[in-house]
């Protein structure tokens, strides 16, 4: 479906396709770009050009980044909210430095985890056999049983707890 599509009072006619996708308005990708022949991008001014029509077209993006990271409630309500689409996680597998308790500054924390480093390893395989594993035993037939936590205030919580 061709749609027109106007950025900077600059307006295209595109092909666009519904997608199942949340948290974002459309999606131009690669294909549009290609569309616009040759491009010049500033990626420390945030800046996009191009000749159309003719002209020199200079798309300006946001300038402000955020800098700061997003904490586990805003991720969660996000998730809630169903704006996240998708989430990765990067992690480092092969560290240059084997140590990490190089960044920990505090001394005693740091002799605390040096002496229990291997209560810390990432685990290698599967767990090793033990003489009893432990089990629970179900009725048969039984569904799962989906129930949310008990909250309590905390005055009866500790008389619960004792």
């Amino acid at each position: 479906m061709k749609l027109p599509l106007k950025i900077h009072h600059v307006e295209f006619i595109l092909d666009f396709f519904v997608l199942p996708v949340k948290g974002v308005e459309m999606i131009t990708g690669v294909w549009w770009l290609g569309h616009l022949g040759e491009v010049r991008i500033n990626f420390r001014a945030f800046t996009l050009g191009f000749d159309w029509n003719d002209q020199l077209v200079q798309l300006q993006g946001e300038t402000v980044v955020r800098d700061m990271p997003l904490g586990t409630k805003q991720l969660c309500k996000m998730e809630l909210r169903g704006e996240i689409a998708e989430l990765f996680q990067l992690r480092l597998e092969n560290p240059t430095e084997p140590n990490h308790l190089l960044e920990i500054k505090e001394p005693r924390l740091r002799k605390l985890l040096s002496q229990y480093e291997s209560v810390f390893l990432e685990p290698k395989g599967l767990c090793p056999v033990r003489e009893i594993n432990p089990h629970i035993n179900l009725e048969p037939l039984t569904k799962p049983i989906n129930v949310r936590p008990f909250r309590y205030p905390n005055f009866q919580k500790v008389e619960i707890e004792k």
